[in-house]
């Protein structure tokens, strides 16, 4: 049967934003988006694994303390990162990566790595594990991960946070 190309760009176009497609880089940030659907696990706590060189570390997301932005309780990415003990934020640079291994450096538009001073002005909502930075930092849509996996540090660059 021949389907006119258009309905085969829609049907695709629908199934991505059903999907809630994080790797599509497109858009904006929400804070609304849906919690993952209940399993087994969910009486676990959920966790986020930081890692800096070969050092690696799990920090449960309830044991932070959690503030208001716009109406929903989220924690800063600087106290989910000091709660791990890795490093000074100061002198490193971050990325992160959700669930299904998009990670944020991959696009051009979010190519330049979040230096550590940011992270007291990117957020996470615990529920969703969805990343949304302060609307004054102006980040890009790719740099709204959406069920956060890992947050991964690096060495600042010698220019980093020089703007």
């Amino acid at each position: 049967m021949n389907v006119p190309i258009v309905t085969r760009y829609a049907a695709a176009a629908a199934l991505a934003l059903q999907l809630g497609c994080s790797a599509c880089g497109g858009g904006g940030q929400s804070l609304t988006q849906a919690a993952p659907t209940p399993t087994d696990e969910a009486a676990a706590p959920v966790t986020i694994k930081l890692t800096l060189g070969g050092q690696e570390k799990s920090v449960a997301l309830s044991a932070l303390p959690r503030q208001d932005y716009k109406g929903t309780s989220v924690v800063t990415l600087g106290a989910v990162w000091d709660s791990g003990a890795l490093g000074d934020r100061a002198s490193l640079d971050f990325d992160f990566e959700g669930d299904d291994g998009f990670r944020p450096s991959t696009k051009d538009r979010c190519k330049t790595p979040i230096h550590g001073a940011e992270l007291d002005k990117g957020y996470l909502v615990p529920e969703t594990r969805t990343i949304v930075w302060d609307d004054a930092l102006g980040k890009p849509g790719c740099y709204a991960v959406r069920f956060v996996a890992k947050i991964i540090a690096t060495k600042a660059s010698k220019d980093a946070g020089a703007d």
